[in-house]
């Protein structure tokens, strides 16, 4: 019977470890002294990483903000050269870079003259792929290169074979015209 209660005694010891021990919990038969010494260095130790991670993030965002504004400049200075592709997409949060680019895209493109026949801007939650495409196709009045612009794309969930089309576009856009689609973020899956 000794040997019993020492046997449950010992299996009562482990499960109390491994209780603290799954619970996230060590247990130190330190003295306070040194538990509260070693507390203290590794709240400092923690203190140090955070910082260090905050600062590691501020870099970052700066460089790509940077960078945002750097390949946004590139494609203002190769549009105002009269460099314009035939389809954009942009898209990101920072709208502020995609109006700069569809404002540029307009002074090069659209005058008093041809604005009310050469510009027509979407919303992609209200309109289809068809309209966009069809407008873009549509030839331009007076001359010149048609500008379409289709705003918030993220919010539209256009159908399989609508994507589809859409991409075939992309392949192979229309030379008399600039089709612009804006979202401020992409579903990468489809």
């Amino acid at each position: 019977e000794g040997e019993i209660a020492m046997i449950i005694n010992k299996i009562s010891f482990v499960f109390v470890v491994l209780t603290f021990i799954t619970m996230g919990t060590t247990i130190s038969f330190a003295s306070d002294e040194t538990a509260s010494e070693n507390t203290t260095k590794e709240v400092e130790r923690i203190a140090r990483r955070d910082k260090m991670i905050a600062e590691l993030k501020a870099e970052y965002a700066a460089k790509v903000a940077v960078k945002k504004e750097e390949k946004s400049a590139k494609v203002i200075e190769k549009i105002s050269k009269g460099q314009t592709e035939l389809f954009y997409f942009l898209y990101g949060p920072e709208t502020f870079y995609q109006t700069e680019i569809i404002q540029a895209l307009n002074q090069k493109l659209i005058t008093d003259d041809n604005r009310d026949f050469n510009l027509e801007t979407f919303d992609a939650r209200e309109s289809t792929v068809n309209h966009w495409l069809g407008s873009a196709k549509t030839l331009s009045f007076l001359g010149g290169t048609k500008l379409v612009v289709v705003r918030n794309m993220h919010d539209a969930v256009p159908k399989d074979q609508d994507a589809q089309t859409l991409v075939d576009y992309a392949n192979s856009p229309i030379p008399e015209a600039c089709l612009v689609i804006t979202s401020d973020k992409v579903d990468r899956k489809r």
